[in-house]
């Protein structure tokens, strides 16, 4: 008989079910084991007295029946290397190397998505594996575009929950009632429309993570019900009077100062000391702009890619125009920008002339601080040229003004709230 595999005769149809299930070669679940005699004919039939209730070992069935192995205590190879299953991944995931939460970037322990050399982006990739094994609280920060919920997948990805639910959810794209009943449910009739029971944000992530991004604009009432899930792990749904127990990681994301909010009366500090625990601050692109030519070259391959053309390069004019550039909305000016010239311009490589560069106010105040900072002498000790200063910076401020606006005069001068009488349209240019 050898190690060949027989079904034996059909006792019953939970027995037929568990012969499907466990007398395949392939199945993990059990081990494949070699029998001489009657072993390999008792293997199926010891599965169907097991269905029925009662074993049938007879002489040598016991010795070679199949022994359960548990897939907890094994190592699994794949290749010439071997992993562990994490505690919460799924076993066939982690044998087939397919888990979800890593199959786009990898193992656990790296942070792929969080691209830059400089150091301020070395620390926040460091922060970011050591606090990613704990389940604290984390309070993620920084300005519009940095890429905070890239940072907080980076941590769900290399927790232990990385295998179960991750779930995003915009704060301040709900009103008030919407925004309780999305975290924490409602019962059927709780209030008007209520119509059905409906489970909340935190009951679907159980297990996993729940990322709340734009957290300073939830309201004080849902910021008392946050705090309670905070300190006992329950939620109570709108409308119950019994509180379900959760296991949820929460990471918090916002692009405002919440210390302020509070001296403002409009967090509560209670709240704020919990999410506190440990902040992970992300730097602006102008404070790592030595990253920009890394950043560009990595936005273009997925630009390229998105929309299905032949990827193009920035040329050396271009990156250092970017890295001069003040950046507002940060990676996500930066992708956009390169995905607009990707798409209006026909050139081999995109120079100066095919980045448009969107001078908002605020870009223009950070760039004009640089300036000024950069002609102010180190110190002022010794006697300097204020005419001359001021001069430098208003001539710097109309070139790029200009050059902003297309060459057109008119448009500079209303920019700069100049008087029309000021400028000579009829010999408009920016040289």
């Amino acid at each position: 008989m050898g190690s060949r595999w027989r079904r034996g005769g059909l006792q019953s149809f939970a027995g037929e079910h568990l012969r499907r299930r466990f007398c395949r070669p392939e199945d993990v679940g059990w081990r494949r084991f070699s029998s001489t005699g009657g072993g390999t004919r008792n293997r199926c039939r010891d599965l169907d007295g097991a269905a029925d209730g009662k074993g049938d070992h007879r002489a040598g069935g016991r010795e070679h029946a199949p022994r359960r192995v548990r897939l907890s205590d094994q190592a699994f190879s794949a290749g010439s290397r071997t992993r562990h299953r994490p505690p919460s991944c799924p076993a066939r995931a982690v044998v087939a190397g397919k888990c979800p939460a890593q199959a786009r970037y990898g193992a656990p322990g790296r942070t792929s998505e969080i691209h830059g050399q400089s150091p301020a982006m070395h620390s926040v990739r460091d922060k970011v594996t050591r606090v990613a094994t704990t389940n604290a609280t984390v309070l993620i920060t920084g300005e519009t575009g940095t890429g905070k919920e890239l940072v907080a997948r980076a941590i769900h990805r290399n927790s232990l929950r990385a295998c179960k639910p991750f779930i995003p959810v915009n704060c301040a794209a709900f009103t008030e009632t919407l925004l309780e009943s999305e975290l924490f449910g409602h019962e059927k009739g709780a209030f008007t429309g209520a119509d059905r029971v409906r489970q909340g944000l935190f009951e679907a992530a159980d297990q996993g993570t729940l990322f709340l991004d734009e957290a300073a604009e939830i309201t004080l009432a849902a910021q008392a019900k946050l705090l309670r899930v905070l300190t006992d792990g329950q939620v109570l749904r709108a409308g119950s009077t019994e509180p379900r127990p959760v296991d949820v990681r929460i990471l918090v994301a916002t692009h405002r100062d919440l210390k302020k909010r509070v001296e403002e009366g409009l967090f509560r500090e209670d709240l704020y000391y919990r999410l506190t625990a440990v902040p992970i601050h992300i730097p602006s692109l102008r404070e790592h702009a030595d990253d920009v030519p890394e950043l560009c070259a990595i936005f273009c391959r997925q630009v390229a890619a998105e929309l299905a053309v032949t990827p193009r390069r920035i040329s050396q004019e271009g990156i250092a125009l970017l890295q001069r550039y003040a950046f507002p909305g940060n990676l996500r000016e930066l992708k956009n920008m390169i995905e607009r010239a990707y798409i209006l311009s026909s050139s081999e490589e995109l120079g100066p002339k095919d980045l448009t560069l969107t001078l908002t106010d605020s870009a223009m105040r950070s760039e004009t601080n640089q300036a000024i900072a950069a002609a102010v002498p180190a110190s002022t000790e010794n006697y300097f040229d204020l005419t001359a200063l001021l001069e430098r910076t208003e001539k710097d401020l109309i070139i790029r003004t200009l050059t902003a606006s297309g060459g057109n005069q008119a448009e500079a001068g209303r920019r700069m709230a100049c008087p029309a009488a000021l400028w000579d349209t009829s010999s408009a240019s920016t040289e």
